[in-house]
This record gives structure tokens, sequence and C-alpha cells, in this order.
């Protein structure tokens, strides 16, 4: 690797080395940070030589250590669920082998879920890309994981209902492409198409060979209301299994902020304000309760502006639902901030004002940093 000799005017005692230093092998010597206290010591260094590397290979270097970093980061679990999900859902047809991996891939989110569970919810707004037939089921099971925890279900018991998130829409996953871009309103013939994908869902999961009640009933039932008006069946009360009303509320949430091609997404606030008007309707108050509480008003990865002016990424749930912590990024002028500043948005004049748009932070940074392995920990409203 391209390693440059360190001059003695470069390094000053009592002060953090600016770069990591290597000998002439490219083995590391001292890592960026360290302080040579004295000027003997330096002497001895220089004598011996001392490298740094190029502008470079310094920063590929970062990008491969940031990248290995983020593996085992929600962030990068997630991304790895995505890919294998995709893949599962190119087959011609679904064995047993399907049944398997999705049953797999819902431990991997519990996973990622116990690892950083803000991290984890954060994937929904600062993960955008893909296709919306992998992205949305994978949402809707982070969300769904979330509140079961919190009702409380136990991890073994919420895995068939993650496994309904990842399956619910195996009857439509083409159609349900073509929607999402598609600028106007269902036909008629992609409405029956829609009223019936629960139905070829369910058929395609029992041929597959899943056998958990709860995984194919919450995949049937999942567009069924409590008071009688959803589908395919117009089921309603108790007749709907609990698995199915999670699940129901996790899809409304993840679909209202995605949006459709004929229709925007929504920001997060509302939609949680939808999810609790639906509570008594669409499932129980319970339900809506718990996804107000455990989700929060101002999600993580969520972009707000502070009643200070300031624009800032929601990194953190607060105590009480509408007071999460953020990672200000732009200063009440609109300058961005060398590193981002905490905030607790409970304390006066940082509460939060609106949501916002990353258009209105003027950044582009990578977001996941901020809840990955070396993400800032400055102390709230420094």
């Amino acid at each position: 690797m391209p390693l440059i000799p360190v001059n003695r005017d470069e390094i000053v005692p009592g002060r953090p080395l600016p770069w990591s230093a290597y000998n002439k092998h490219g083995r590391l010597l001292l890592r960026k940070g360290y302080v040579i206290e004295t000027r003997r010591q330096l002497d001895a260094l220089i004598e011996r030589g001392i490298f740094h590397l190029s502008h470079d290979e310094f920063t590929a270097r970062q990008a491969r250590l940031e990248a290995e970093a983020m593996k085992n980061t929600p962030f990068g679990i997630i991304e790895r669920l995505r890919e294998r999900l995709a893949g599962l859902f190119e087959r011609d047809h679904f064995t047993r082998d399907f049944v398997i991996e999705i049953v797999s891939i819902g431990r991997e989110l519990q996973r990622a879920c116990a690892i950083d569970e803000d991290a984890a919810l954060a994937t929904l707004f600062v993960m955008r890309e893909g296709r919306y037939t992998v992205v949305h089921p994978v949402d809707t099971a982070v969300f769904c994981e979330v509140v079961m925890k919190y009702m409380p279900w136990a991890e073994q018991a919420r895995l068939p209902v993650l496994a309904a998130c990842l399956t619910m829409n195996l009857g439509m996953n083409e159609l349900q492409e073509e929607l999402y871009v598609q600028r106007g309103l269902p036909s008629a013939e992609q409405r029956k198409a829609i009223m019936e994908h629960p139905r070829v869902s369910h058929r395609l999961l029992e041929e597959a060979g899943v056998a958990s009640t709860v995984w194919l009933d919450a995949v049937l039932c999942h567009h069924e209301h409590l008071d009688g008006s959803g589908y395919p069946d117009g089921l309603s009360g108790d007749r709907i299994p609990i698995s199915a009303r999670i699940l129901s509320a996790g899809d409304l949430y993840c679909a209202k902020v995605a949006g459709r091609g004929y229709r925007r997404g929504i920001p997060p606030d509302r939609a949680m304000r939808e999810i609790y008007l639906a509570g008594g309707r669409r499932f129980e108050e319970k339900i809506a309760a718990t996804a107000v509480k455990r989700m929060g008003v101002y999600p993580p990865g969520l972009f707000v502006r502070l009643e200070n002016g300031e624009v800032g990424v929601v990194t953190r749930r607060g105590d009480k639902a509408h007071c999460p912590v953020v990672a200000a990024v732009v200063d009440p002028v609109g300058a961005p901030y060398d590193e981002p500043r905490m905030r607790d948005t409970e304390k006066e004049g940082f509460a939060v004002s609106r949501v916002a748009s990353r258009l209105d932070a003027r950044t582009d940074f990578d977001l996941r940093v901020l809840w990955g392995p070396n993400a800032a920990s400055a102390s709230l409203n420094r």
C-alpha cells in the first residue's frame, strides 16, 4: 500500500496523531489519536522510520472499515435480508426450502432489532432504495416485531407473525410492483386481484408446506377489519386472529409512509395518527396505543425541524412519543454543523416543530453513521 514517510514537523508532542502510523512494512504502530508525549519519543520513532497512508489509500481503507463495521448493524443485516427475500421471490414455485428460508429471515430480523431497535426502525426511512415488494414486507416485519415485543409476545411466538409479514402479498408480488409506479388508480381487474390476494397467498403457502396456523391465518386475514368492513370474507371481531390484526397495523403504517405512484406517502406523524384513529375500527385500540408508544410520533430516521430552527435526524425514541432524541445537522440559519449536535426535544427550545425533508437538511452524508459503531456520543443539548 502507498506509504508516505512522516516528517518530524508533522507531529507535535502532546497532541493526538492526525492519522495512524505504520512501519515500512505496513504494520500498524500507532492508531490515529494516540498522543506522543515527549520529543525524545518522537525522535526515536522518526529514527526507526514511521509512515502514514496516502490520502487516497486512507480514504479507501476507511470506506472498507466502515463497510465491514456496518455488516453486523441492523442496517447491514436488513440489507442482506432484503437481498435474500428478493431471491426467494424470483422463484417459479415455492417449496419447503422456501418456508425454511422465510423463518430464517424472520430470526435474523429479530436479531437486528435486538442489537439496536432504534437503528432497525430507522431502516424504514433511511433505506428506501429497492423493490417495493421486498422493502415493504421487511419494513412491516420490523414494525410488528417492535409492537409485539411490548404487548408483550414471547420471541418464539412472534416468529410466525414475522413470517406472515414477509409473505402476506406472495400472491400479488408482480401486481404490487405495477401499482407502486402506476400513476392512475387500480383498474377493475386489478382491484379484483387485490381482493383475492390474501386467499392466493394463503394457498401458495399451504402448497409450500407451511403448517403454522398463526402464519397462515395472519396472511389470510390481514385485510379483515374489526368492524367487518375488510376483505376477503368480511370477518369481524374475535373471528379475526390477533396476529392478523397486528399485521394489519404494520401493513397500514408502512404503506402510508411509502405511498404509491398514484398516492404520495404521508409523514410518519400523520400515519401514526391514522393508526390511532383506526383503533377500534380496523384493529383494537390496544394495538394502536402500543404502536404509538413504541414507534413514537417521530420515529428514528426521520428528518425534523426544531423550534430553534435547526434541522436534524431522529436517532432515538424518547420517554414520550412526541419527544425523541435528535441529531441536529443544520444550524438555525441553514449552515451544516461540522458534527451532529444531540438534542433532547423535551428541553425548552428543542421541541420538534414539524417533519422536515432531506432537502431541508442540505446534507448528503450517510445517515447510517448516526447509529453505527462509531456513532457520535456527544452530550445532549451541548
